[in-house]
């Protein structure tokens, strides 16, 4: 059963989905201000300013493009880019990486910054401004130049270089841009290298007989040839009903799980004494003579002074039905027979013959 949600969880969700819908705004802003940017919107750039401002967005957009290129150069072109994949982190779980990876984004953006400054000729941008039509400018020249700022890597790019990257050379600084630029890309777009290579090492290419010598060529037809056989007798194998050993595979038992099965137990608990009623267990095996109940009854006083036992047969004739009384009812008429007959006994005893002087 899915858990409920917490009220915390649900306000923690609508609040980054507008933060989603927010980035995703920006981003498409920001694509608009940076397309449509003229530096003519601007006074700072020193040129003549427009009577109107060709920027989409309004003089707000003009000078959010005047900063975004004086400080990024080229490299602004990634920030929308960048926003628009943060958004959609925000509004789908798929892309949730994202929120632990921002500074990877920000290494990507300086790497950019740093190559486009690098391979920017600051002699043909002198000579662009001498003549805008010069052939010897290269394209991040010109780009340069139509944006109106000192490097296609922006100020911080070309600080960059100057300070810290440019002590590499060119050679240095661009192994050392690209290797970063390669790994921040792996890092936002969650793609796994190494198992693309491994899955690609997998895939062996198929041997052809070009390039062998005849006892090479003879020695590959036979391993395919003893290969087919081999696969035929495992054929035949299998249909004969054999398996790896040999032996005749027995057919499978199927039990249906299903089904609740009886559960046959052995209980360690002692028996119970059985009622009269019920009737009694006759046991596997019986040794040595049997007993009837009736002869290990309890002895009267007539079989003890050994008279008839007539009342006893007529007793033991009566129905079964009738030896229902309980054991305190037995006993007080065992001793009230015992006593009867005591009784009997001295009337019917002969008098003692007088004693003589």
């Amino acid at each position: 059963m899915a858990r409920k949600a917490s009220s915390s969880e649900v306000a923690a969700r609508g609040f980054g989905d507008i933060i989603g819908i927010v980035l995703i705004a920006a981003s498409v802003l920001t694509l608009v201000a940076l397309f449509s940017y003229d530096p003519k919107d601007v006074s700072a750039t020193g040129t003549a300013t427009n009577p109107t401002t060709h920027n989409w967005i309004g003089p707000a957009g003009a000078w959010l493009g005047f900063l975004l290129f004086f400080l990024l150069g080229a490299a602004a072109y990634l920030l929308p880019i960048l926003l628009f994949c943060f958004g959609l982190s925000y509004l789908f779980l798929l892309m949730a990486y994202f929120h632990r990876r921002w500074p990877w984004a920000a290494i990507l953006v300086f790497c950019c910054m740093g190559l486009l400054d690098l391979y920017t000729s600051q002699s043909a941008l002198s000579k662009l401004a001498a003549d805008p039509h010069a052939a010897e400018a290269g394209f991040l020249d010109r780009i340069t130049f139509n944006l109106g700022t000192a490097s296609a890597g922006g100020w911080i790019g070309l600080m960059m270089n100057k300070y810290l990257f440019g002590h590499f050379g060119h050679v240095g600084a661009t192994i050392i841009f690209a290797t970063l630029y390669f790994i921040s890309l792996l890092f936002l777009t969650n793609f796994q290298l190494g198992e693309w290579l491994r899955g690609l090492l997998r895939r062996h290419p198929v041997k052809t007989e070009e390039g062998l010598s005849a006892e090479e060529k003879a020695l590959e037809r036979r391993a395919r040839e003893l290969e087919r056989q081999a696969k035929k007798l495992q054929e035949q194998v299998t249909k004969a009903g054999l398996g790896a050993d040999l032996q005749p595979v027995p057919e499978p038992t199927v039990r249906d799980l299903s089904v609740p099965q009886a559960k046959s137990f052995r209980s360690t608990a002692r028996p119970r004494s059985k009622s009269p009623e019920s009737e009694p267990e006759t046991p596997a095996e019986i040794e040595g003579e049997v007993i009837p109940a009736r002869e290990i009854a309890a002895a009267t006083s007539a079989v003890i002074l050994g008279k008839p036992r007539g009342k006893e047969k007529n007793q033991e004739s009566k129905p079964e039905g009738s030896s229902g009384d309980t054991a305190g009812v037995k006993a007080d008429d065992s001793e009230k027979a015992i006593a009867v007959d005591e009784k009997t006994a001295i009337e019917t005893e002969p008098a003692a013959p007088p004693a003589h002087d």
